[in-house]
């Protein structure tokens, strides 16, 4: 099943016949069907065109997704404003008119992880109700949001010190020191 933006979904089962000219769309499980024929201006299916919106420009994970975006042919743009401003998080989007929006937003704390500690409000302003007004402004547009946060820590140790660009493996275990800055991950993960 293929979900899009506004409740719409549309079901793959296998026999699906393209040649019928009619495709089948459903809304909620109680609604009926209803058989929409596709667009005659074009016989074959086209790939559907994606904008996407990206925040988080300055970070790692954000600006891999911009490299694989162009790397894909893919439209996107970064945002300009900041989570915590509603304003600015609709101007954006009104703006940029995109069709997904991806978070990968968030404050780290500089130097390290420490400073998130020593500055809660700051980084829950940010990592939790900046996330939250993002999310909600994406519901009320009608926007499928993907939001990427790290719930990992990772210290920097002699066969890893910081800045040596060695990187560690999938397996390798995770310090949980049981920071404030992990704590707010479940809510967002389990709404």
């Amino acid at each position: 099943m293929l979900m899009m933006p506004g409740g719409i979904e549309r079901h793959f089962d296998g026999a699906e016949n393209y040649g019928s000219g009619k495709s089948e769309f459903t809304g909620n499980s109680n609604q009926s069907k209803m058989l929409v024929p596709p667009s005659r201006s074009s016989p074959s299916p086209q790939k559907p065109a994606f904008k996407f919106l990206i925040y988080g420009r300055t970070g790692w994970i954000g600006g891999l997704l911009g490299k694989l975006c162009e790397k894909q042919g893919i439209t996107y743009e970064y945002g300009k404003g900041r989570l915590e401003d509603l304003s600015l998080l609709v101007a954006d989007i009104l703006a940029i008119k995109p069709t997904h929006v991806f978070n990968s937003a968030g404050v780290t704390g500089r130097p390290n992880v420490d400073w998130c500690e020593s500055h809660k409000t700051e980084t829950i302003r940010t990592n939790v109700a900046g996330t939250l007004n993002l999310a909600d402004v994406c519901r009320e547009h009608g926007l499928l949001m993907m939001n990427f946060a790290t719930g990992c820590i990772f210290e920097y140790d002699a066969a890893h010190p910081e800045g040596s660009g060695i990187g560690l493996r999938r397996k390798t275990s995770p310090i949980s020191l049981g920071l404030s800055t992990q704590r707010p991950k479940p809510w967002w993960k389990s709404s």
